[in-house]
């Protein structure tokens, strides 16, 4: 997950650096496909992390340290999700 997140952090550096018009719409179309990679990843990491939290509800301290993880991910999904929003309402004509 954490080299998903790497390119992804590049990738949205990249666009909100960038000022040329055409180059800002193609890297917001790229950056789409990345954010959508990045949630289903992050669905998916939060089900395994649940389940493990279930299978493991005899011990605490794996209770404990699940539920942090918990926290941490659904985190990121909040970042992922602020991004998201932003693409979806710049001034772009390919949303």
């Amino acid at each position: 997950m954490y080299g998903s997140f790497s390119h992804y952090k590049f990738g949205v550096a990249t666009w909100h650096v960038l000022s040329d018009e055409f180059e800002k719409k193609k890297a917001t179309l790229i950056l789409k496909v990345q954010t959508a990679q990045v949630r289903e990843e992050i669905r998916i990491t939060r089900e395994r992390i649940n389940g493990a939290v279930g299978t493991c509800s005899r011990f605490p301290l794996s209770v404990a340290k699940g539920t942090e993880l918990l926290g941490v991910m659904k985190k990121a999904d909040d970042v992922v999700r602020r991004i998201e929003s932003r693409l979806y309402s710049s001034s772009d004509p390919t949303k």
